[in-house]
């Protein structure tokens, strides 16, 4: 593995369950409400990127989920193509 815990050298998908933070810690901006159709829903995330200082969770890991969700129908067509590592509770890393 790499210096970073998570990253393309290192672990790149997790089991989660998604917790949004009613505000957006770094901005207290709210969050936008299509987020909320996944909320305490627990889906497979796969490695994105690490968000930079100008990104809106900066230094944050944004997770995708896998395309069977949307194929599937279990990720709502409305929610959010990514998940900011602060609204996920890791439940197991692969």
């Amino acid at each position: 593995m790499g210096t970073e815990k998570y990253g393309w050298d290192s672990v790149t998908r997790i089991k989660a369950r998604v917790i949004i933070r009613p505000l957006n810690p770094h901005n207290g901006g709210e969050v936008k409400p299509n987020c909320w159709a996944i909320n305490g829903r627990v889906f497979e995330f796969t490695y994105g990127w690490r968000m930079g200082e100008d990104d809106p969770y900066p230094n944050e890991i944004a997770w995708t989920p896998p395309l069977r969700y949307y194929n599937d129908g279990d990720w709502p067509n409305t929610a959010p193509s990514w998940i900011a590592s602060g609204d996920l509770e890791i439940i197991e890393e692969y």
